[in-house]
């Protein structure tokens, strides 16, 4: 007759790996192709063994139940993964292992821009079934990057060249305050050889040189003092 299952893809997938009497699946043991509701009578009469999940002492499939309950017995404490039931040993280094290896525990897609979450065991398929989804979020992550990139290349370019005015302005402005000064020496120094030729036209050359060289002094004084001119 067949399965009569109706449900949503996801719950017709946990149907099909988890309860389906007519699924057909790979036994491990022997690596024959086995329907489930024939597991039993497979199992009764396989004589190919697979290692115990926690001793890992050979075992018949029929004998395998009987023989983990013993192992557990003997270990006393037990780790029931929560996603594939499985009973492990407990402890620190099995539980880890496990974890990182369950296939029915679930994961997150790391494709930058997918984060689709699954069970382990269908990532493969994810990948391949959504690569040409997984190739655009790249490229839109890239061209994000480059655009972030010119930006950057732009802003350090407008501080360079703010640097560069900077130094411009600063160089203007000290010429500038020292043509400035310069002025004032200049007038200063006509103001002093004015007070000088109208002193030696009134009382001789040397008084006028004395006075004159007293006056070149004090214009120097005065230039590092900043002083206003006399009389100004």
């Amino acid at each position: 007759m067949g399965c009569k299952f109706v449900g949503s893809v996801e719950e017709m997938i946990t149907h099909v790996e988890r309860e389906c009497p007519f699924a057909v699946f790979t036994y491990l043991a022997c690596n024959r192709r086995v329907q489930r509701n024939q597991l039993e009578d497979h199992q009764a009469s396989c004589d190919a063994t697979l290692p115990c999940d926690i001793c890992r002492a050979p075992l018949l499939p029929r004998d395998r139940e009987s023989h983990t309950q013993l192992c557990l017995a003997q270990i006393g404490t037990t780790f029931k993964c929560d996603a594939c039931e499985q009973c492990l040993p407990e402890g620190p280094l099995s539980m880890k292992a496990h974890l990182e290896e369950c296939p029915e525990r679930e994961e997150i897609c790391q494709v930058e821009g997918c984060g689709m979450k699954m069970k382990r065991k269908h990532m493969d398929k994810h990948m391949q079934d959504y690569m040409r989804a997984h190739m655009s979020f790249l490229e839109a992550k890239l061209r994000e990057e480059r655009k972030m990139r010119s930006e950057l290349e732009h802003q350090n370019l407008q501080l360079r060249q703010e640097e560069k005015k900077r130094k411009r302005d600063n160089e203007a402005q000290r010429r500038a305050m020292s043509d400035e000064r310069w002025d004032v020496f200049w007038e200063r120094l006509q103001f002093v050889l004015g007070i000088a030729k109208k002193r030696r036209d009134e009382g001789g050359r040397e008084g006028a040189a004395g006075e004159a060289q007293g006056q070149c002094a004090l214009v120097v004084k005065m230039m590092n003092a900043c002083d206003p001119l006399p009389g100004c």
